[in-house]
Order: C-alpha cells, then structure tokens, then sequence
C-alpha cells in the first residue's frame, strides 16, 4: 500500500478550536516515537471517541520534508471500495498530546487514529493526494470542527421529510437508507 500523507508542520487549529504550533522536529519526534506494538493507530471514520470499529491500521509513521506519512495496511475491502467511490476523500489525523494519561509514549504527540471524512470540510489543506494503490486519489486533510453525527442526524432528518412529502421510493433516489 502507499503511504498517506497526514499531516505537515505549521500552526493548525484542531476540530475544537484549539490552536497548536507543531514544528518539524515535533511530527519527527512522532513518527521516531511510533510502536504499533504499544498503540496501533486504526483506520476509522469521522473521530470516533473510542477509535472504532477500525478499517485498517497504520503499521508505520515516516517524517520526510513534506511531513508525516502513514503506512496502511490490513484496509478493509468495502472500505476500500467507498474510498474509490469518493465517499471518503477527506482525511485527518488525531493525536494524543505529550502530557496526555493515555499517550503511550509522554513527551511527543502521538498518533490516536487516522480518520476518513465523508463531506466535512477540511481545515488544513496542502497535504499529498492519498490512494490505497495507484488508481485510487483523495486529500488527507486536518479536520475542521464539524460533529459527524450532527451532519448524519440532518441527512437522516431530511431523508424522513421527503418520505412524509414524497414516496420511500423517491426519497432513496436523493438519498438512500444506507448512506
């Protein structure tokens, strides 16, 4: 699999407004301090307080002048097909800050998860396009401070309104159960 490209130095502001300066040597630190075997940052949706369900892992963290890459792998196959589709094209990633009670290792900011974001609109932009192989593009992006499960809840409202006003038939013509 290709490496994802995940994050970059710079001042970003965090999904709940929190602004941090994150210099090189800082996201260096992460990628050298990366141990699956103590913590195995998972693939998921959106950012998901407990991490789960996961559909693939980071096996390893690499730092070079564009940033922090991750190495996936184990990818689950539908996911995988939802990120061809485009379902998924966003990307960000969360970290256990260096004072952290849950960081396995103190002292740097740690990798939590890498999460896909469906149409949540990314605060840092500029990151390399991601693809599990060669065909497959997406933009790995820090996210902006948007609940997921609010967008969901609007979606699933709205379906409900046009299946009072319209039919269910019509109404999985705009947006099916399953999304």
């Amino acid at each position: 699999m290709k490496p994802i490209h995940i994050f970059r130095s710079g001042t970003h502001t965090d999904s709940t407004g929190i602004t941090t300066g994150l210099s090189e040597d800082a996201i260096k630190a992460s990628a050298d301090a990366y141990n699956p075997t103590l913590h195995e940052a998972p693939i998921v949706v959106g950012h998901p307080k407990d991490n789960s369900p996961a559909y693939g892992w980071v096996s390893q963290l690499r730092f070079d002048e564009q940033g922090l890459e991750a190495e996936p792998h184990q990818i689950d196959a539908d996911f995988e097909e939802l990120v061809k589709a485009g379902r998924y094209k966003k990307i960000s990633a969360s970290f256990y800050t260096p004072d952290s009670p849950s960081n396995p290792v103190p002292g740097v900011f740690y990798l939590r998860h890498v999460g896909f974001l469906g149409a949540q609109p990314p605060a840092l932009k500029g990151l390399k396009p991601v693809s599990f192989n060669e065909q497959e593009e997406g933009v790995l992006e820090f996210s902006a401070p948007y609940d997921t499960l609010t967008i969901a809840s609007v979606f699933r409202r709205l379906r409900e309104f046009l299946i009072d006003k319209f039919s269910r038939e019509e109404a999985d013509e705009v947006i099916a159960s399953w999304a």
